[in-house]
């Protein structure tokens, strides 16, 4: 039978050989991978908007010449919750980040919370300054109450860079007072807009990044 068991210095040099070529193949991979982004250094908020009656607007007066026959007034009190971000961005171009909206309301009569959220993907963001808003339909703010709290989460390359709060709540308070309030919040789905889905979509579009 043949022996083949190595000498032991044999052996040890094999050994350290085998190391080396797996070293230096770990080395090479993690050279040629690509460096990890760091989307918190890729935006950051500025400004966000305070909820309450200070954010409520009227609908954009569209000349349209034409006023169908059912043309009805709404009267004062019948307006739009705009509920804007202002944000900067440093590298050259963000493909897209994704924001996600919260905005709470109250009705005074029965006192319970309204809960709507929604989520939105700009594209093709350029350095510099920016804006996104979200907008409550005329028909919410009347029925569930004006919005006490607001707040939105953005992420970047499917990682959170930026979150802002205001109103009723504190830091963040989607991740907290939801739970807290338990049945007290009535969630709404469908009703939270990006404002290209709404009148407002037709003014000032350069002033926004387009959306999917």
């Amino acid at each position: 039978m043949l022996n083949t068991r190595l000498p032991k210095a044999a052996g040890a040099a094999l050994f350290a050989a085998l190391m080396l070529v797996v070293s230096s193949a770990s080395e090479a991979f993690a050279q040629a991978r690509p460096a990890a982004r760091t989307p918190k250094a890729a935006l950051r908020i500025k400004e966000i908007a305070k909820p309450g009656r200070q954010a409520l607007v009227s609908s954009p007066d569209i000349d349209g010449k034409v006023k169908s026959p059912g043309h009805i007034s709404r009267g004062q009190n019948w307006k739009w919750a705009m509920l804007e971000v202002r944000y900067e961005t440093a590298p050259e171009w963000i493909d897209e980040a994704v924001f996600s909206f919260h905005v709470m309301c109250q009705d005074t009569k029965t006192k319970e919370y309204h809960y709507f959220q929604t989520s939105v993907t700009y594209l093709d963001i350029a350095k510099g300054d920016h804006v996104a808003a979200a907008m409550l339909p005329p028909n919410a703010v009347v029925r569930y109450g004006e919005p006490i709290s607001f707040g939105v989460e953005i992420s970047v390359a499917g990682e959170k860079a930026a979150s802002a709060s205001a109103g009723v709540g504190g830091e963040e308070w989607w991740n907290v007072a939801l739970d807290k309030l338990g049945d007290r919040v009535k969630r709404h789905g469908g009703y939270l807009l990006d404002r290209s889905k709404t009148p407002f979509g037709v003014t000032y579009v350069d002033e926004y990044e387009a959306t999917r």
